[in-house]
């Protein structure tokens, strides 16, 4: 969801916990704390990038001719100090081409922080697994960052 007040619930499925805590009936959990999606950096582009494969075709073949150095980085080295940098998208999105994905500028401007992003991303996932991998995701990952926020208050929250 996008804003919290499109989410509607049928007042008939409304139910009181022992703990007097307000749930409703009817599928799905309501979060107390509710985070926006948001899709200011997406676009139709990065979209067909994950679609087609090619995020993940090229940061493996990337890995694969830069393990030695990427290893040697060790996973903290890597995620405080690689960059993604412009020769690296540039040779994305020519791979893009060749898998019939079209270069879109306006999309490739729009998305180009989550592409490298992503793209680091993945190449940390290709060597250290999900322990490199979500370090770097969380970066941006609202949901996660809001959790991060609240997390010393976890024992108050958890009595309402």
């Amino acid at each position: 969801y996008f804003v919290a007040d499109s989410i509607q619930f049928d007042d008939s499925l409304k139910y009181t916990t022992s703990d007097g805590r307000i749930v409703y009936g009817g599928g799905g959990i309501m979060p107390d704390y509710f985070v926006p999606l948001d899709t200011t950096q997406t676009s139709n582009y990065l979209n067909r990038l994950f679609l087609s494969n090619t995020l993940r075709q090229y940061t493996f073949s990337y890995y694969e001719k830069n393990q030695k150095m990427l290893e040697n980085m060790g996973m903290e080295g890597f995620i405080k100090n690689f960059q993604v940098t412009d020769k690296m998208l540039n040779e994305l999105t020519s791979l893009a081409k060749t898998n019939n994905v079209e270069f879109n500028e306006e999309g490739f401007n729009k998305s180009k922080e989550l592409i490298k992003l992503y793209s680091k991303a993945y190449i940390a996932r290709n060597i250290w697994n999900n322990e490199g991998f979500y370090p770097i995701f969380n970066q941006q990952n609202e949901v996660f960052l809001e959790a991060l926020k609240l997390f010393d208050r976890a024992e108050s929250l958890a009595k309402k």
